[in-house]
């Protein structure tokens, strides 16, 4: 690794989140998922209908954009947040990946969850934003979504 990228690494490790153990880090880290995917259906609906099917993701990503991006739900959870662990979900669900809760190598007692399918990991407990730039039909997430579950 270059020294550059262990900087990178070292200040990323800086802003996850601390825990005692993986244990206490995957009860966490899997009840925020839960909690963050019914905040993203509530806020949704009756507008769009969360479904867990890829269409629905055309659908989230038009209603993000239409509502200008906005940062959290009416009771303060991150939209961000709420999107990545319903994109986490799909991959689950549709694309044979796993939930993974794990120690960031460059910063002992901190954590990051994601998804793993093989030798693939995507990190989703960051939030994911669908894309703005070269993404004039609204598509980014659905296209992710896409190439991820060919994998």
């Amino acid at each position: 690794m270059s020294r550059q990228g262990l900087l990178v690494a070292l200040q990323y490790g800086k802003k996850l989140p601390q825990f005692p153990g993986l244990r206490e880090a995957r009860r966490a880290f899997f009840l925020l998922r839960d909690q963050g995917i019914r905040e993203l259906v509530a806020e949704l609906k009756p507008e769009v209908r969360l479904d867990y099917s890829p269409d629905s993701l055309l659908a989230l990503e038009r209603w993000y954009f239409e509502h200008r991006r906005p940062k959290a739900t009416g009771t303060g959870f991150p939209i961000t947040l709420g999107i990545g662990f319903y994109f986490g979900k799909m991959l689950c669900r549709h694309a044979e990946y796993k939930w993974y809760v794990e120690e960031f190598d460059f910063a002992p007692g901190r954590y990051e969850m994601g998804v793993t399918k093989g030798y693939g990991s995507i990190v989703v407990g960051n939030g994911i934003e669908p894309r703005k730039i070269n993404n004039k039909r609204m598509q980014s997430l659905f296209k992710r979504y896409c190439s991820y579950a060919r994998w």
